[in-house]
C-alpha cells in the first residue's frame, strides 16, 4: 500500500521537518471546534492514529493510514498556490464572528444536518476563500429553509427519522 502513497505525502513530510508547513501532529482525532481554532490561527492538523484501538477502527470510510493521508493533502491544500491567508482569513471570521451564531442559535434551530454541514464548513475544507463562502452560505440557507418547512408542518416533524439516525 505504500508504494501507491500519493506524491503530496512526501511534499507534506520534507516540508514539515524542514519546518516550512504550519502542522500540528496530533496522536487523536481532534473536535471540530479544535480544528477550526488551528485554521483561524493558521496551523493545520495531522492526525497519526496509532493505538491499538485506533488501528482497528474504521474513521467514516478511512482507516488509520487513509486519514493521516487525506490530513496531509488538507496540509498541503493550506499552504498551497496563495490560499494560505484567505483560508486563515475565512477560518478567524468564522470563529469570532459566525461560530457564537451557531452555538448561540443554530444549532438548536437547525440540528443535526446542520450540525454536520457547520462541521464540513469549519473543518474541513481547504480552497479559496469565496468558494469557501459560497458553501457556507448555501448550507445555511438550506439549513434555514428545511427549518421553515419543518416549523409549518409541511414535511414531517422535527422528529425527522433521518435526523435521529445521524445523531447517533
Amino acid at each position: 500500500r505504500l508504494k501507491q502513497v500519493p506524491e503530496h505525502v512526501s511534499v507534506c513530510l520534507a516540508n514539515y521537518y524542514a519546518g516550512l508547513r504550519p502542522l500540528v501532529l496530533l496522536w487523536r482525532v481532534p473536535s471540530s471546534e479544535e480544528v477550526l481554532n488551528m485554521l483561524a490561527s493558521g496551523h493545520r492538523c495531522v492526525s497519526a492514529l496509532i493505538s491499538e484501538q485506533a488501528l482497528h477502527t474504521v474513521y467514516g470510510h478511512r482507516d488509520c493510514l487513509e486519514m493521516l493521508l487525506h490530513d496531509m493533502a488538507h496540509m498541503e491544500h493550506f499552504v498551497d498556490e496563495g490560499r494560505y491567508w484567505q483560508q486563515v482569513g475565512f477560518f478567524e471570521f468564522l470563529r469570532s464572528t459566525v461560530a457564537p451564531m451557531h452555538e448561540g442559535q443554530w444549532l438548536v434551530a437547525y440540528g443535526n444536518r446542520w450540525r454536520l454541514s457547520w462541521r464540513y464548513v469549519s473543518s474541513d475544507m481547504n480552497t479559496v476563500a469565496n468558494h469557501m463562502l459560497q458553501v457556507f452560505q448555501a448550507q445555511l440557507m438550506v439549513a434555514k429553509a428545511r427549518a421553515i418547512v419543518l416549523g409549518a408542518g409541511l414535511q414531517g416533524t422535527c422528529e425527522d427519522p433521518e435526523d435521529i439516525a445521524l445523531s447517533s
